[in-house]
């Protein structure tokens, strides 16, 4: 999904370029779910558009600060030894735990499911 992706750079020929990831509304809208003393659960959407790894961790970030139900202050910041993003709760806020599920409903109800912890 839009967490990993390739090399941030690579070169060919000697030429540098800049892998974007491109967020369109096919992949820009993900559920967000807190838990604190109950389960409260909200929509993230990110803004349509093309971003390097750092405007990504940067959107990334005020979309969730935005929709989280219990007002929960995140960082997201690119690690480019590991080529993934680190999404912190830096408020504290009572949430232990926070995780991410994407993907549509199937025709049976249920949901094709990535979550993230």
């Amino acid at each position: 999904m839009i967490f990993e992706e390739g090399s941030e750079e690579f070169t060919t020929s000697g030429l540098t370029s800049k892998i974007r990831y491109v967020i369109n509304s096919g992949n820009n809208t993900f559920t967000m779910t807190e838990i604190t003393g109950g389960t409260a659960s909200a929509l993230v959407t990110l803004p349509i558009g093309n971003y390097t790894s750092t405007q990504l961790a940067t959107n990334l970030a005020a979309a969730l600060n935005l929709a989280s139900p219990n007002a929960i202050t995140y960082t997201v910041v690119f690690v480019p030894a590991t080529q993934k993003y680190t999404i912190t709760n830096t408020s504290g806020g009572g949430v232990t735990t926070f995780s991410f599920t994407f993907g549509l409903p199937t025709n049976s109800g249920n949901f094709t499911k990535v979550v993230y912890y």
